[in-house]
């Protein structure tokens, strides 16, 4: 199989890696131009604590892209898991490999978590927020189901989750 090639890659396609996108292409008209992201729904991080409850819904929480539409094409689903930079590819956890000459990596943030607090240690009832639509939707369903929900949240994004809490529910905040 014949290796795609581009001017520019970006992995990440979060707001980091959609903005660079869109920027290059508004800036490098006559450069290719692919993005790369984990999952083909990206939420947008910020909104997360809104879908529990004024949105209600995931769907309503989704990054918007007027470009990079086509997957294929200019737009890549999958996993990176090898950059080589001499001969200048990337490739998909599938073997699928894309060559560039400029790579950008916006692979966001990752919230530290204490090493007491890893998700794999966690209690039944106990949940961790990930920026993942498929882990979103996972919360989503526990906490619709939940008789009781506690919060462990640092101060400000603290008031963004209070406000948008279910009120029909027993809640706290720590």
């Amino acid at each position: 199989m014949k290796m795609k090639k581009f001017d520019i890659i970006i992995i990440g396609g979060g707001p980091a890696g959609i903005v660079t996108a869109s920027t290059a292409m508004k800036q490098y008209k006559d450069k290719s131009i692919a993005l790369i992201q984990k999952e083909k729904k990206q939420p947008i991080p910020c909104g997360i604590p809104y879908i529990f409850h004024l949105l209600g819904d995931i769907e309503k929480n989704l990054m918007k892209r007027n470009v990079f539409n086509d997957e294929g094409k200019n737009l890549f689903i999958g996993t990176v898991s090898v950059i080589n930079t001499e001969k200048k590819y990337v490739e998909f956890a599938s073997g699928e490999r894309l060559g560039y000459e400029k790579l950008v990596l916006a692979t966001g943030s990752r919230p530290l978590v204490p090493e007491f607090l890893k998700p794999d240690r966690f209690k039944a009832g106990i949940e961790y927020v990930s920026k993942n639509y498929s882990e979103l939707e996972k919360l989503k369903e526990k906490t619709d189901s939940a008789k009781k929900l506690l919060f462990w949240v640092p101060a400000l994004p603290q008031l963004k989750w209070q406000s948008n809490c279910p009120r029909k529910k027993a809640r706290k905040f720590i």
